[in-house]
């Protein structure tokens, strides 16, 4: 009764991590709070640039955010050799991409992207 109780513990306090690390990632996308047009309205100029910007700005846009995402990623050190350093490793990577997954399917960028042209 004690081991079982000790494996659910872990178990426990392994996913209250995973957690705390998606709460706390520095994964962030800049998603401007702009009214959306209703399906078969055309969008104004002004919420096109505003969207354009959100996607494409050097240093807040979407795509900045990704690539630095990706190069925080890269530039991440294997805590050590063992098998639970590994699995810690790639927990810690995959709650960085799914904080940014969660953001980006979002409804608001999803209809922005769809919005926005792009050559």
């Amino acid at each position: 009764m004690t081991n079982e109780f000790i494996s659910i513990i872990t178990k426990f306090t392994s996913q209250v991590n995973s957690t705390l690390q998606q709460v706390s990632s520095d994964a962030r996308v800049n998603i401007p709070d702009v009214e959306l047009p209703k399906p078969g309205e055309r969008p104004s100029e002004k919420l096109l640039i505003v969207l354009e910007d959100a996607v494409e700005d050097p240093d807040y846009g979407w795509i900045a955010a990704i690539q630095r995402l990706i190069e925080q990623e890269n530039r991440r050190p294997r805590p050590g050799r063992s098998p639970m350093a590994e699995i810690e490793f790639w927990r810690t990577r995959n709650a960085s991409f799914a904080t940014m997954y969660e953001q980006l399917k979002g409804e608001t960028v999803t209809q922005s992207l769809i919005l926005t042209p792009f050559p």
